[in-house]
């Protein structure tokens, strides 16, 4: 990496981890096309540098948010361990399986998919009702999450934020900070699949993880002052725009 890449490189993955921390959301789907077309990486080191940097971001996160208590430990073990499985699945024997093109494509679908849900309002779950915390609910919907992970590189937070309030019905605060745990336990399992391929990065890895985890930790302090409407607006529009970039390329390559 360049001089002017490593200072870019960090700068952009600051960023994404102080988003990432306040919405449970949005780490590898802006790391994956940042790694691929600003830092020309090929697709699968992308997404497992990407990965791995998110791993770093979800646990400096989580820490941060457990000590504001919005971790609910027995969820995110439950959740955690099916996704660990099926991000092993998805990264190691899944991902080789389909080409450049095709992993694109699925990764735009996925941005597209991400920027439709945040344009969704959020419901907070009811305070009365009690924490589900069944394994025989959360361990398969963490594995099939887990898959998506591995297959195509994503974290996967806009979708387990609103899968542990529906399924274990955690308040919106808690479901962040619960799917961030999550995150880091699933995206450790997907970054090891691709790495044993030789798809991490390590110097693309150690400025982007850096810059993330920094993020991550400062988003954490906002989490309760940022309104959230806002900012999934924001993160509406970009992962759209991206998603159309990314379709784009991914067509015409």
């Amino acid at each position: 990496m360049s001089p002017v890449e490593s200072v870019l490189g960090f700068a952009l993955a600051a960023g994404m981890g102080f988003i990432f921390s306040l919405l449970g959301a949005g780490g590898s789907i802006f790391a994956v096309p940042v790694l691929v077309f600003l830092l020309h990486q090929n697709v699968s080191t992308a997404m497992g540098t990407a990965l791995s940097m998110v791993c770093a971001a979800a646990t400096v996160g989580s820490v941060r948010h457990a000590r504001e208590g919005r971790v609910v430990l027995r969820v995110a073990v439950y959740f955690g361990g099916g996704a660990i499985g099926g991000a092993w699945l998805g990264a190691r024997y899944l991902h080789p399986l389909f080409s450049e093109k095709t992993v694109l494509m699925l990764f735009a679908g996925m941005l597209l998919a991400a920027g439709l849900r945040m344009l969704v309002p959020q419901q907070e779950q009811a305070a009365e009702k009690p924490i589900d915390m069944r394994a025989g609910m959360l361990v398969p919907c963490g594995f099939v999450l887990g898959i998506v992970t591995g297959l195509i590189g994503v974290g996967g937070g806009f979708l387990i934020v609103p899968i542990l309030i529906w399924a274990a019905h955690l308040p919106l605060p808690k479901a962040i900070g619960t799917s961030l745990a999550v995150i880091a336990l699933s995206s450790l399992s997907g970054a090891l699949g691709f790495a044993v391929s030789g798809h991490v990065n390590a110097p693309v890895l150690a400025v982007t993880a850096s810059g993330a985890a920094m993020g991550a930790w400062g988003g954490g302090a906002f989490v309760d002052k940022v309104p959230q409407r806002a900012l999934r607006g924001g993160f509406a529009a970009l992962a759209l725009c991206v998603a159309v970039v990314v379709g784009w390329k991914a067509l015409t390559s």
